[in-house]
């Protein structure tokens, strides 16, 4: 029974507040550091619709893990089909594509700058 606080209900599809949130930590923090979003479920959607709008430019996030966002992962693991057909297609390009040569020199050169 609490009172609304703000004129916004929650929409998974609106993401100013994240954006605003982001933006922020990322003044916050110094250049080498990484600024991952990580979300769950609904936030895995929400966070996946943020990447997506925001695109590489406007995106404050380096990176975002996106964890069971609409998909019941659970019966999928054991289904012996998508392990066979669609499960290392996805695996090797999430591994090439995404992680490595898209964040992997960014996570390197950070990580020397942060050591020195």
């Amino acid at each position: 029974d609490l009172p609304l606080q703000s004129q916004y209900y929650y929409h998974a599809g609106r993401v100013s507040d994240l954006h605003a949130a982001s933006t922020h930590l990322r003044r916050a923090m110094a250049s080498h550091q990484i600024l991952a979003g990580v979300g769950y479920s609904m936030g895995a959607i929400v966070l996946s619709h943020y990447a997506v709008v925001s695109g590489a430019n406007r995106c404050a996030l380096d990176a975002a893990f996106s964890i069971s966002g609409s998909l019941e992962c659970r019966f999928q693991q054991t289904f012996l089909r998508s392990q066979q057909l669609w499960q290392p297609v996805i695996a090797h390009h999430i591994k090439t594509e995404q992680h490595l040569s898209k964040w992997g020199e960014l996570f390197a050169e950070r990580s020397r700058a942060a050591a020195q």
